[in-house]
């Protein structure tokens, strides 16, 4: 299965109450110049900036 969810959706998972791990991947895409929330749970780092995936 894929979900996909708008940047302006506020959404969240609730609690696994099951035995079995429930494995995810999460990937962000972010426009280039685009305002980036200081209320995100992940933020850029100089360590760790977000990688560019597409260039002119």
């Amino acid at each position: 299965d894929c979900v996909l969810i708008h940047g302006s959706v506020i959404h969240k998972s609730g609690r696994n109450t099951t035995q079995a791990a429930r494995t995810v991947y999460t990937y962000h895409m972010v426009e280039k110049g685009a305002a980036w929330s200081p209320l995100n749970w992940t933020q850029p780092t100089e360590k760790l900036p977000y990688p560019s995936i597409y260039s002119n």
